[in-house]
């Protein structure tokens, strides 16, 4: 057991689970591994012959398994859990208590990190955290709260006091540029990137002009790409990618889109304050540099816009934009699209400061 004070974003004690109300569950597309000791306590569990009978055909041993990767669940036809029962709710959990669930099923949305700094966020691949974030108006506060984690991954605090120093300042720096709303929020996108150039990171500033349906088409190529080989975005690709075939419907969408929520710029802004704490941006692990992990921004803003304002064309309402944004986060938080999407926007021809800033006018 793990118990720090982390630092939280201010919404946090505010989630709860929506159990069986959620429309898209986390279970449902994913497939969800158990570690070694947990496999084998579930085997070995003391619990009903129904349920006995569920768990002894709903895992199957990794290839390569490792301790802390053992074991996976063997999905419905429909990519659902095994032990997700009709009314929504997991059959463990309802029968034996949240303490025997796997510590993926038990956490998540939370991600309790440690190194830099004790912080856990919430990811916005989920529902609910979508729901809370969207109908926030006021700017998102950080504070610290005590909590205890069964988990042997929460890395301590390195030692280097100084370090940990600039991670917090930078950090602090990141979030209150994105939230200052005197300016559009493109705009302080892209004073992020002018921040991370002032201590030596992100592309080169330089001045080619280029065009706007140049851009749009490098990032819907992209896109595409990212699309092709996920799973999580399901029918809301086809959609979008249908609703764009034309750039010349662009800017029907694009005035829709705002006129159907004309606080949209709160909301993504607020989508991107969590994922910039989430990330651990700029210094998570899946950047090499500040260069990449000003990519992987740029291209998470414009992703998140792209989908949200193609599949409210088609379906608009806020359920279907909070579905269409958490299953963007799906991809954007739990898979390589970090380097994939700086790999992808550079092959377009994106590979300076002024044409990522051109890209965050979609």
């Amino acid at each position: 057991m793990v118990t720090k004070t982390f630092t939280v974003p201010d919404y946090y004690t505010d989630f709860a689970c929506k159990r069986g109300e959620c429309r898209h569950t986390c279970c449902c597309g994913w497939g969800v591994s158990l570690s070694m000791s947990e496999y084998f306590r579930l085997l070995g569990l003391n619990c009903s012959k129904k349920l006995r009978k569920k768990l002894d055909v709903s895992f199957y041993i990794a290839e390569n398994p490792h301790p802390q990767r053992y074991a996976v669940f063997k999905k419905t036809g429909e990519g659902d859990c095994p032990l997700r029962q009709k009314d929504g709710l997991c059959g463990l959990h309802k029968e034996c208590g949240e303490e025997v669930l796997p510590g993926i099923c038990r956490y998540y949305p939370r991600a309790p990190r440690g190194g830099y700094a004790f912080e856990c966020s919430c990811s916005g691949s989920c529902e609910k955290v979508i729901e809370l974030l969207m109908a926030r108006k006021d700017k998102i506060g950080l504070k610290e709260v005590t909590l205890t984690f069964d988990l042997s991954t929460v890395p301590p605090l390195i030692s280097d006091e100084n370090t940990r120093e600039i991670y917090k300042k930078t950090r602090i720096d990141c979030l209150s540029i994105i939230q200052d709303r005197d300016y559009p929020l493109p705009v302080r996108i892209r004073r992020i990137g002018e921040y991370l150039k002032s201590l030596g990171g992100g592309p080169a500033p330089d001045e080619s002009g280029r065009d706007f349906a140049k851009e749009f088409e490098t990032a819907k190529a992209a896109f595409m790409r990212i699309e092709e080989s996920s799973v999580s975005l399901g029918g809301y690709a086809a959609v979008v990618e249908d609703v764009f075939a034309d750039i010349n419907a662009y800017p029907e969408v694009k005035a829709r889109f705002e006129a159907l929520f004309p606080d949209w710029e709160i909301m993504l802004e607020n989508l991107m304050v969590n994922h910039i704490f989430y990330e651990k941006f700029p210094f998570s692990d899946y950047y090499s540099n500040f260069s990449e992990a000003f990519y992987s921004l740029c291209g998470a803003y414009t992703f998140l816009r792209y989908m949200g304002m193609g599949y409210t064309y088609r379906y608009p309402s806020t359920d279907a934009l909070a579905d269409v944004w958490a299953s963007a986060l799906r991809v954007i938080e739990h898979s390589g699209f970090d380097r994939n999407i700086a790999y992808l926007f550079k092959r377009g021809g994106v590979n300076s400061f002024a044409s990522l800033a051109a890209l965050l006018n979609i």
